[in-house]
C-alpha cells in the first residue's frame, strides 16, 4: 500500500513515509497506515481489508500548506481513497502548520 501512495503522490514534492521531518525546511507530506481492519466476511474468513491512512502536510508557509493539502486530497480521492476526517493546527513547538487528513481504502 505504501508503494501505491508514493505512486499516487509522485507529482507532489517531499513525500515521506512516517512522521514529520525535522531536517526538511520546506513544505512536506508524510503518511502512515493508521489502521487495517478485515471486512466482508464469508466462510469464516474476510474477503477485503479496510485501511485507514493518515496524511499530514507540514510547513511554515500557510499558503503552500493549503495548496499542497488540496492537491494531495484530490489525488487520493481520484484514486478511490475515501476522505473521512481532517484537522488543522499550528504546532507551537516546531513552528509548523500541520494539516492532517485521514482516508479509508478498501482492498
Amino acid at each position: 500500500m505504501e508503494d501505491d501512495i508514493y505512486k499516487i503522490l509522485k507529482s507532489v514534492d517531499n513525500v515521506f513515509e512516517g512522521w514529520y521531518k525535522e531536517d526538511v525546511t520546506e513544505t512536506h507530506v508524510t503518511f502512515f497506515i493508521y489502521k487495517q481492519t478485515p471486512d466482508d466476511f464469508s466462510n469464516c474468513d474476510y474477503e477485503s481489508t479496510v485501511s485507514t491512512v493518515q496524511v499530514d502536510v507540514w510547513g511554515t508557509n500557510i499558503d503552500e500548506v493549503k495548496s499542497t493539502e488540496t492537491t494531495v486530497k484530490g489525488l487520493l480521492k481520484d484514486n478511490d481513497y475515501l476522505w473521512i476526517e481532517s484537522n488543522r493546527s499550528f504546532e507551537t513547538d516546531t513552528k509548523l502548520y500541520h494539516y492532517t487528513n485521514r482516508f479509508s481504502f478498501i482492498s
